[in-house]
């Protein structure tokens, strides 16, 4: 099952968007699985589509980093 595959290591990234409330869903095995063995957890469809968009510019080398105040002040202009 999926919580043998996170504590096996057999994964890098965890993508679990709970449905379920509490710390002993499956859902929140899972996370507390992999936060144990420091595997990232990405909790909304909304941080894995900017996870899978990131990737992507990295990939194709559009990669800008800025520090996060230039993109706070472009706000302000």
């Amino acid at each position: 099952n999926v919580l043998d595959i996170v504590k096996n290591r057999e994964v890098h990234l965890v993508v679990n968007t709970p449905s379920g409330r509490g710390a002993r869903t499956d859902e929140g095995q899972i996370r507390g699985a992999a936060a144990v063995r420091n595997i990232p957890c990405i909790t909304t469809m909304s941080g894995a589509d900017a996870l899978a968009s990131a990737l992507e510019a990295w990939q194709s080398g559009r990669v800008d980093v800025k520090p996060v105040q230039d993109y706070i002040a472009a706000l302000y202009v």
